[in-house]
């Protein structure tokens, strides 16, 4: 069994079929190809192995779905907090809507990252 891959490792099929000219990784055990490929995980060939790595896109997929729920929890307290205000008659505090612009530009940033299995995810300060 073979698995053809580019040349940024993603595998893009696996078969006993020759394909000439296309790089290849021979696959002498194929017993955890279904089970990883089931699971989700996608092939990768890293440093001569072929490796099952998790989906970056589903990864980041589900980080935005996070960001967003945090995102509008955090909008839900500015609303709350501008409408108390505005009864009292007050301002929100400064420090307040600092943490918070803070804690919101956080979130807005987390799609930057770059390894998404390792997303560092800003702290509530209010």
């Amino acid at each position: 069994m073979r698995a053809y891959y580019n040349h940024t490792g993603f595998v893009f099929r696996i078969t006993d079929d020759e394909m000439p000219g296309l790089q290849y990784l021979e696959i002498p055990d194929t017993s955890a190809i279904a089970p990883s490929l089931n699971s989700g995980l996608v092939p990768v060939v890293r440093d001569g192995q072929l490796r099952f790595e998790p989906n970056r896109a589903a990864l980041m997929k589900a980080i935005r779905e996070k960001r967003s729920e945090l995102l509008q929890e955090a909008d839900a307290r500015v609303c709350m907090l501008h409408d108390q205000a505005l009864i009292a008659g007050t301002e929100v505090d400064q420090d307040t809507r600092l943490a918070l612009a803070v804690y919101r530009q956080g979130l807005r940033d987390i799609p930057e990252t770059t390894n998404p299995s390792a997303v560092v995810w800003p702290q509530k300060s209010w």
